[in-house]
């Protein structure tokens, strides 16, 4: 082998392990991401089952009340049940169960066939009920086959009276309801996902909501537990994009590594050509090098970013994982395959630390993409962002009881995501700044400044100190401790890296204890 061949090999071998690695970086990231979305779709399923659940205790609970107090007659079951019926939407009948056989249902038309019925002579239903009375709650049986036709659920309540076994009061929903209540296609997919509910240990159509459906736990998905019904909610992503970016990136790195392994070869196979072109390029390197030594100082800049990156990265994001490693080590060594009360409160502290670790490198994440993620201009009506912002964060708006208004905002061509990462980061501040026991409020307002416009965020929170007017604005600066107010210290940051490459500026002025007012401004059209 000839030294031009040798060292193309060596220039193909270390091209091929250089992308491969970051293909498989890549590959890593985007799995990571897409877990990360079926978990919170399933997280939003099981929450809505819950607040559905959650209608049937109040409704079972009013008339056990009314039956351990010997005030319960079959004109007030049928008077009661219709109120509790038409208050609460996913309920499609009320009953009563004496001993072991239906003696009331409401409403009764189209239920007939069930008065009289022996529920615990079914082995199953006696197991669900038995399951019931041990846990004196609230407990649902099914999905299975209804005795008056259809599928559905039933929800039983033990009653006791005199601490002796009376019954059950019982909700029966039916599956379209169920299903329709939590907002779910009844095929059990959608264009994103795919849907299971099932019971814990159902080995056949009963206790499964989507009966014909399968391959629910394949591929990406997770799985949330009910206990009111022990059932488990799949959700699955119907069209995983990672064998087919990996198979992409790999090609690439392939294609990449030959080109210059080929182009390798070429140079050491032409010394004297390429001496000739480099001759021949002197002027052209000379203006290279101009251009070089005008990018050194972004470049400079640049790594600067990186050291305190690499700082941050073998201190602060080292904290939460040394954490992890040392409680788990804690539990195996002293409790082995079973865990106590310390037991748990170990995991409950590296649970704590994988939730910071996670945190940190996701808001990492954001600051290094600011910037280098291409993104297309078009026209982006500020109402409709502030709009889409209070939807999905109304939880925690409820929560704190904020206000948050906005003047009639303009339409704005800019690039999307740098926009609304500003709103969102600012207005974030604000909410998680505020007075303890203050609702917060924010109002959002601008100015027309010619070609450009000036923006106002202002709130009635905690305020900053002016002496911290500018450290806010570094990354990793925090004023406050974890555990007074929670964060990374990287959203203004990120903000303010955002405002220099577009060459806005951003300001502010604060009151401490009063509030804070944040300025920016951003070109009308790019």
């Amino acid at each position: 082998m000839t030294k031009p061949q040798k060292t193309a090999l060596t220039a193909f071998l270390l091209a091929m392990l250089v992308t491969q690695v970051f293909t498989w970086i890549f590959y890593e990231r985007d799995r990571e991401n897409e877990y990360l979305i079926v978990q919170q779709e399933a997280e939003n399923v099981a929450s809505r089952i819950n607040e559905v659940l959650n209608s049937s205790i109040r409704a079972t609970k009013t008339l056990a009340f009314l039956i351990e107090n010997d005030l319960m007659t079959d004109e007030l079951f049928n008077s009661l049940s219709a109120q509790l019926l038409a208050g609460n939407a996913p309920m499609d009948a009320l009953q009563l169960v004496e001993g072991s056989f239906i003696t009331q249902t409401y409403p009764l038309e189209g239920n007939e066939a069930t008065i009289g019925y022996e529920v615990l002579a079914d082995s199953v239903h006696l197991r669900e009920a038995m399951e019931a009375l041990e846990r004196r709650q609230l407990y649902f049986d099914g999905p299975f086959n209804l005795r008056q036709g259809g599928r559905g659920v039933v929800g039983r309540l033990p009653v006791l009276k005199d601490d002796d076994y009376w019954g059950f009061t019982a909700s029966l929903i039916r599956v379209e309801t169920f299903i329709d209540a939590i907002g779910l296609n009844r095929s059990g997919r959608d264009d994103i996902f795919k849907y299971q509910i099932i019971k814990r240990g159902a080995d056949s159509e009963y206790g499964q909501f989507f009966g014909e459906l399968e391959g629910y736990d394949e591929g990406v998905y997770y799985r949330k537990f009910i206990p009111m019904g022990d059932w488990y909610v799949y959700v699955r992503l119907r069209d995983s994009g990672q064998l087919f970016s990996l198979i992409l990136l790999s090609l690439f790195g392939l294609i990449l590594s030959s080109t210059i392994a080929m182009f390798t070869y070429n140079l050491s196979a032409q010394p004297e050509k390429l001496q000739r072109q480099v001759d021949e390029k002197t002027r052209d390197l000379e203006q290279l090098n101009r251009e070089i030594q005008e990018h050194v100082k972004e470049l400079e800049i640049s790594n600067q970013e990186l050291e305190q990156f690499a700082y941050i990265a073998s201190h602060d994001l080292q904290e939460p994982l040394r954490m992890i490693t040392s409680f788990i080590g804690r539990l195996r060594e002293k409790y082995g395959d079973r865990l106590d009360e310390k037991g748990l409160v170990y995991l409950g502290f590296a649970s704590d630390g994988a939730v910071r670790m996670r945190r940190i490198i996701l808001d990492l994440l954001e600051y290094s993409r600011v910037g280098r993620e291409e993104d297309s201009i078009r026209e982006i009506d500020l109402n409709s962002v502030l709009a889409d912002y209070k939807s999905m964060h109304r939880r925690i708006i409820s929560e704190k009881k904020a206000e948050i208004t906005h003047d009639e905002l303009p339409v704005i061509t800019h690039y999307p995501a740098p926009v609304t990462i500003i709103f969102g980061n600012l207005i974030d501040n604000a909410l998680k700044y505020s007075k303890p026991g203050v609702p917060p409020r924010i109002h959002i307002a601008a100015a027309d400044k010619g070609e450009h416009l000036e923006f106002s965020i202002r709130d009635n929170g905690i305020g900053i100190e002016e002496e911290y007017h500018g450290k806010i604005f570094l990354i990793f600066n925090r004023l406050h401790a974890r555990d007074v107010y929670e964060g990374s210290g990287i959203g203004l940051a990120t903000i303010k890296k955002i405002m220099g490459n577009l060459n806005e500026r951003i300001w502010l002025e604060s009151v401490p204890g009063e509030g804070s007012t944040f300025y920016f401004t951003l070109k009308k059209k790019l």
